[in-house]
């Protein structure tokens, strides 16, 4: 038969060592650039919204695109200008027309990518998707071109629409 002991009592128990708050420094210089990492990455993302709404939203998304560094991503350079979306009626079709400009706001030559419209439902379930092809190929610096999309015989549901430049 195997003899077990009890438990130690309190004053049996390992002293414990003292923190070392050298350990809580590094840690706090690890998690700094990460979470500087963390807000560019939300930053960027949010860019299209701040250049729509923002006066100063063109000069910030700049910025962002500098320190994000992500230039590979289509439609860099470029700002989608929507307009309220109309209604219309023609031979007895339910018409959906998205209206708007696509401008350069850098001081270079972008070349225009495809544009993608998804409509969604009130879940954000995607009911609709079409692409657009832009009326030119490159826009020089300040410059703006007009863009159209028709949907016919939306769904009912369709509560959103999304535009950005496609990766096609």
């Amino acid at each position: 038969m195997t003899e077990t002991k009890p438990p130690p009592n309190r004053s049996q128990r390992a002293v414990q060592r003292p923190r070392d708050n050298r350990r809580a420094g590094r840690l706090l210089t690890l998690l700094i650039p990460f979470w500087a990492a963390v807000l560019v990455s939300v930053g960027y993302i949010y860019n299209t919204k701040l250049q729509q709404t923002w006066p100063l939203g063109n000069e910030i998304a700049k910025s962002w695109e500098e320190l994000s560094g992500a230039s590979s991503e289509p439609g860099q350079g470029l700002v989608i200008r929507k307009s309220s979306p109309q209604r219309e009626l023609r031979n007895g079709v339910n018409i959906f027309i998205f209206q708007g400009r696509i401008e350069n706001i850098t001081d270079q030559v972008v070349p225009v990518p495809t544009i993608s419209l998804e409509i969604f439902d009130g879940s954000y379930n995607t009911l609709h998707s079409q692409f657009q092809s832009p009326a030119k190929a490159e826009l020089n610096p300040g410059e703006s071109i007009p863009y159209t999309i028709e949907v016919e015989n939306p769904s009912p549901k369709s509560r959103t629409a999304n535009f950005r430049f496609a990766s096609v």
